[in-house]
């Protein structure tokens, strides 16, 4: 199937809404692009944010349109179960060394802003951090960059057989925050999700 890039200009506050609609629209279609063509279009987001989040390809709109249209405290990975993470979910009293393998392998996949934003994530755990806190934090462009950044680290995850949590949500006056959430699909609470990454890179990084 022929694929075509649209540029189409978003109200800020309106993006998560345009992501969810575009999303299920391409999920009732049922159309994705091949898998050949991911690592192809690959770019770290820093270099051109607004381009990480107002094109996204099918997939990526797809699973951020999943994702952030249901509730923060009821997400769920949107991408495929692989026989690796059912079997986590499944029995997470047996499962934690599984676990931590794809956790792992999964930071290893990770390029350093995407890292990064993650640690950042852990640190702050169980509480969210609001988009000028990334931004300043990280040294990035704008606000618009965040999305791009976290774009990859999911679909990273899922060929890794590792459950992703992280969350988007809006505080009292309509702000962006970000973090990670709770992961009831393998028993963790968020505190607990972190102390798992933190294991993670520190396995990776030393």
């Amino acid at each position: 199937m022929v694929m075509h890039e649209v540029k189409v200009l978003v109200p800020e506050d309106r993006l998560a809404d345009f992501y969810t609609r575009f999303g299920t629209w391409l999920a009732e279609s049922e159309t994705a692009l091949p898998k050949a063509n991911d690592d192809a279009h690959e770019r770290p987001a820093t270099e051109d944010g607004g381009l990480a989040e107002t094109r996204p390809s099918g997939e990526r709109a797809v699973n951020r349109g999943k994702d952030e249209a249901q509730p923060a405290s009821d997400r769920t990975p949107p991408e495929p179960e692989s026989p690796r993470r059912s079997a986590a979910a499944a029995a997470p009293t047996s499962s934690d060394h599984d676990l931590l393998d794809c956790a792992v392998e999964w930071w290893r996949c990770l390029k350093r802003n995407e890292r990064d934003i993650f640690t950042l994530f852990m640190d702050a755990a169980p509480n969210t951090l609001g988009a000028p806190e990334i931004v300043a934090a990280l040294g990035l462009k704008s606000e618009r960059v965040i999305p791009g950044v976290l774009a990859w680290p999911r679909r990273k995850a899922a060929r890794a057989g590792f459950p992703l949590a992280w969350k988007f949500e809006h505080d009292a006056d309509g702000k962006a925050r970000y973090g990670l959430r709770n992961m009831p699909e393998v028993s963790m609470s968020a505190h607990e999700y972190a102390s798992l990454l933190r294991e993670a890179k520190r396995k990776v990084e030393g």
